[in-house]
């Protein structure tokens, strides 16, 4: 009898008694017990879906290859207690820390590996200091504490601001708008509220770079588009990091691919070479 896929709505507690949700992937007598489990991390007016469901897409993958798969809701995002006013990147990070301690309940020993995109990258790399933490995957990482630059801010909101544009474009935009389906909600979340570090946040992100610098020696992915405004600098600023704390670092572009990867060929180029990344990792080569 062929083993089949477990997708399980999960809930544990976070910090200040809010509960956290999300979605666990197992694919039955195919989850490794030698394979890290993953967590997806969303970014910020994201949620466990990840943009056009990637993270849904990513997941099944690879649970069906032998990775138990957690997609997080932080919390003030899908369906995860709390309010998205008082989130910021340190309390996503303490979310993140919370779901790790949920799977080494559920798995005592199996370590984890942090997959996340956008700001959820950031995020990975703030929680990347725990002892079970097996490496990283960075999708359109965005640039953090001493590797950003004064500028970045108003590229990000440009950028929004022109994605948004360009979509309203699309028939199947104003398909949503005469249908009232549209999020304005997450639209106006998205363009007036976009994540953009304080100076104390910025320096709370520097601590956690310097920590990796001491402490992390753990393979890691980067995968950026080359059509994402901010990807030549970001990806520079992070294998040059990353190879020189001494962790395995592979670097992989996404010819003309935006932030998101909003096309199926990119999309694809992003979860097949990842899954080719942690086969590759799993085997040693």
């Amino acid at each position: 009898m062929m083993p089949s896929m477990r997708q399980e709505a999960v809930s544990f507690a976070g910090s200040s008694g809010r509960t956290l949700r999300g979605i666990l992937h197992c694919y039955g007598s195919k989850t490794a017990e030698n394979r890290p489990a993953i967590i997806f991390l969303h970014g910020w007016p994201g949620n466990r879906l990840g943009p056009h469901r990637m993270f849904v897409k990513a997941a099944r993958r690879f649970a069906a290859d032998g990775w138990p798969c957690l997609r997080l809701d932080f919390a003030g995002r899908g369906d995860s207690d709390g309010d998205v006013t008082t989130a910021s990147i340190t309390t996503m990070v303490e979310d993140t820390r919370y779901a790790t301690r949920f799977l080494a309940d559920r798995w005592p020993g199996r370590p984890v590996l942090l997959l996340g995109i956008c700001s959820g990258a950031k995020v990975a790399i703030g929680a990347a200091d725990a002892s079970d933490i097996a490496g990283l995957v960075l999708w359109s990482a965005e640039r953090m504490g001493f590797l950003a630059d004064a500028g970045i801010a108003a590229r990000k909101s440009a950028h929004s601001f022109k994605s948004y544009l360009l979509k309203i474009l699309r028939p199947e935009s104003w398909k949503k708008l005469v249908t009232g389906t549209v999020n304005f909600r997450m639209v106006s979340r998205a363009l007036l509220q976009a994540e953009v570090a304080t100076p104390l946040e910025r320096e709370e992100e520097s601590a956690w770079l310097r920590k990796a610098q001491v402490a992390f020696r753990k393979p890691v992915l980067l995968v950026f588009g080359t059509g994402d405004p901010d990807a030549g600098p970001a990806a520079a600023a992070y294998q040059a990091f990353f190879t020189g704390t001494g962790c395995s670092t592979t670097l992989h572009t996404v010819s003309g691919a935006n932030h998101s990867y909003y096309s199926l060929a990119w999309e694809a180029d992003v979860i097949d070479t990842t899954h080719q990344w942690l086969r590759d990792a799993a085997t040693g080569t």
